[in-house]
């Protein structure tokens, strides 16, 4: 697709014009013909002659050579007035002039149609390097095709533009009302077998790019009224490959997030499948016992073991549905389908729905609770929130020795408020701090736990990010000084103080 190149003359004028220059020249140097020479005349003409060849083609150019060996001849070499030389070295002296300015005018335009080709080369092969580039961000497979149709369209500017598949029943458009119908009649059946097939279409031309290594083999179809238009082959074989290594890419992408998914879907799987094993089946086993238990006749009468069997039945189901309700909210915080009910609510409300997460009789005189008392209250879920510090307690608890307190805190931190779970546990290996909070992720020093150590595939810490992560706060694991681990929620505060609740306001009446 050549075109017209800036700067250039063309056809009739510019040879009208390569024969005035020398004229026009003629005219100012007969003015000053006393005082010059052939020789410098010579030269004259030769500059007009370069010039010529700048702006035009060889043709011209030729012709300025011609009428400038002719008007030196009849203007400057005698007898003036004539095209006779009369002295015979002005024949050697003609010829030489005219050999030099003919070579030099071809060197010229040479030089010039080469420049210009290596310029609308680093012209085209920066659009094909635009063109490659942007195929990089092509990433979707269900909208592949039709990115890839726009930049091929800006690419190619055609008339018209298309896919078309080469099926069992004959070739098939995308999309379907791609190029006109006249145009499509006259695609060839068979499979093109060439990197770029062109056909006739009156006084247009339809190019087939063939996409290799598609199946069905799919070609790229562009429609142009004017065959003058079209690329170079070079550059259309060019653009064939690389769409169709950039739809080789997005197909293999597909497949690699596909096999991404039914990864992470067998792994959740597997998780979910341990969970029930270790988070469901223990209290599941413990309430069937106490249930088990509270069958025989004998411990009815025993009212101390009544009372003990149905405390470990409550317990158990506490338990049971705490389990339930973390795999609920891992999947609702996954599928980002968390629902808050803000309002207004101080750490105490956070806490106390915690220790009824918990269960009264598991914390037993365990938990030592401690409130600044200048806290602000937070606007978030109070239930979600206690859920948070329900599994920070529970995990305090479970890692701490038997007659070790977990210590809750809660104090301002500027503009935030700060809930801090405290235990006297092994503690968390250095570097593992964030690892941790990852779904079915458990710290090192628990993968290989001992036969008495609580089970679990470490829901806890991550639903405990996901809950505070959507009130906008943050949540962090660091080592205790003297051994343990620090848990600290940080909550956006409600800098502006809740109305007082309508029984609070009775009470101060």
């Amino acid at each position: 697709m050549d075109g017209e190149r800036p700067g250039r003359v063309h056809g009739p004028v510019a040879y009208v014009g390569a024969i005035a220059a020398p004229a026009a020249v003629s005219l100012v140097l007969l003015v000053i013909r006393p005082a010059i020479n052939a020789t410098d005349a010579a030269l004259v003409y030769l500059l007009v002659i370069l010039a010529v060849a700048a702006i035009t083609e060889f043709g011209p150019a030729a012709c300025a050579c011609l009428a400038a060996t002719l008007l030196l001849n009849y203007n400057f070499l005698p007898p003036y007035g004539t095209l006779t030389i009369a002295d015979p070295a002005n024949w050697f002296a003609l010829f030489t002039f005219l050999t030099t300015a003919a070579v030099t005018s071809r060197l010229v335009t040479t030089a010039r149609l080469r420049s210009a080709e290596a310029g609308a080369r680093a012209a085209e092969a920066s659009r094909l390097h635009d063109f490659g580039r942007w195929l990089l961000t092509v990433t979707r497979p269900s909208e592949a095709h039709a990115q890839i149709l726009i930049a091929i369209r800006g690419m190619l500017v055609p008339d018209d533009l298309g896919y078309v598949a080469w099926a069992a029943d004959g070739p098939r458009w995308t999309p379907e009302d791609a190029l006109p119908a006249a145009v499509r009649r006259l695609l060839p059946a068979a499979e093109p077998t060439g990197s770029v097939v062109r056909v006739a279409v009156g006084a247009g031309s339809l190019l087939l790019l063939p996409l290799r290594g598609s199946r069905p083999l799919q070609a790229v179809a562009a429609y142009y009224e004017e065959p003058a238009r079209i690329p170079p082959d070079a550059t259309l074989a060019a653009l064939a490959s690389l769409t169709a290594l950039a739809l080789e890419r997005v197909r293999l992408l597909d497949e690699a997030m596909q096999a991404e998914v039914v990864r992470k879907s067998e792994a959740l799987k597997t998780a979910l499948l341990s969970s029930v094993s270790h988070d469901v089946r223990t209290p599941l086993s413990a309430a069937r016992i106490a249930a088990t238990a509270l069958q025989d006749p004998a411990v009815w009468k025993d009212a101390d073991m009544r009372l003990e069997l149905l405390a470990t039945l409550e317990e158990a189901t506490v338990s049971l549905n705490r389990a339930i309700g973390n795999l609920l909210y891992m999947s609702r915080i996954e599928a980002g389908e968390l629902n808050l009910a803000r309002r207004p609510c101080t750490a105490s409300e956070i806490v106390a729905a915690a220790i009824e997460v918990i269960g009264p009789r598991r914390l037993g005189e365990r938990l030592r609770v401690e409130f600044a008392p200048d806290t602000p209250a937070v606007a978030g879920d109070a239930g979600l929130l206690g859920t948070a510090v329900a599994n920070l307690i529970d995990n305090a608890l479970k890692y701490s020795p038997a007659a070790s307190p977990v210590e809750l805190r809660a104090d301002p931190a500027g503009v935030n408020v700060r809930i801090s779970v405290l235990d006297r546990g092994p503690g968390v290996p250095a570097g593992e701090e964030e690892a941790v909070f990852a779904a079915f992720r458990r710290g090192p020093a628990r993968r290989h736990r001992a036969p008495d150590e609580p089970g679990g595939v470490g829901l806890g810490l991550s639903i405990v990010r996901g809950l505070v992560d959507a009130h906008g706060g943050t949540a962090a694991l660091s080592p205790r000084p003297g051994g343990g681990t620090v848990a600290t929620l940080t909550l956006p505060a409600l800098l502006t103080p809740p109305a007082p609740q309508p029984a609070e306001a009775a009470a101060r009446g």
